[in-house]
């Protein structure tokens, strides 16, 4: 997977882009996903907390946009969690491409040849896994 304009920090909870840190643990929160099945692509989008801790300069909004998208996975929530933990990241990095049935661990910040499928965890379980051709960020 080509990043094309971002990196995923080596915390696992952020991506990098343009030499700025974006924590979607802490400052931003997850608002969904849309799947275009036809043009093989998936956006996930988060917005600014309200949290007093955020700070002024956060972004609005975040979208990682996956193009040519050749695996998309997901693992149900865990019905004991409450919802407010379904807006909230736990972790993303990539694992290695032959365990595609293992959705809820990680190896690398970065991609590479043998470790391009990104898994995508939240705190109350809910889990994506990934595989695409590049990716982007988009901040706003």
């Amino acid at each position: 997977m080509n990043l094309s304009n971002f990196n995923i920090a080596s915390d696992f909870i952020a991506v990098e882009s343009d030499g700025v840190y974006y924590d979607l643990h802490n400052n931003l929160d997850f608002i969904g996903l849309s799947y275009d099945v036809l043009n093989r692509k998936v956006k996930l989008s988060w917005v600014k907390s309200t949290g007093d801790w955020v700070a002024t300069d956060c972004p609005n909004t975040l979208d990682l946009e996956f193009s040519s998208v050749s695996l998309f996975k997901c693992k149900e929530r865990d019905s004991g969690t409450p919802y407010t933990e379904d807006d909230c990241l736990e972790s993303l990095g990539f694992i290695h491409n032959n365990m595609t049935e293992e959705i809820e661990s990680f190896a690398k910040a970065a991609p590479s040849p043998d470790a391009c499928h990104l898994n995508i965890s939240f705190m109350s379980g809910f889990t994506l896994k990934l595989a695409a051709e590049s990716a982007k960020c988009s901040i706003s």
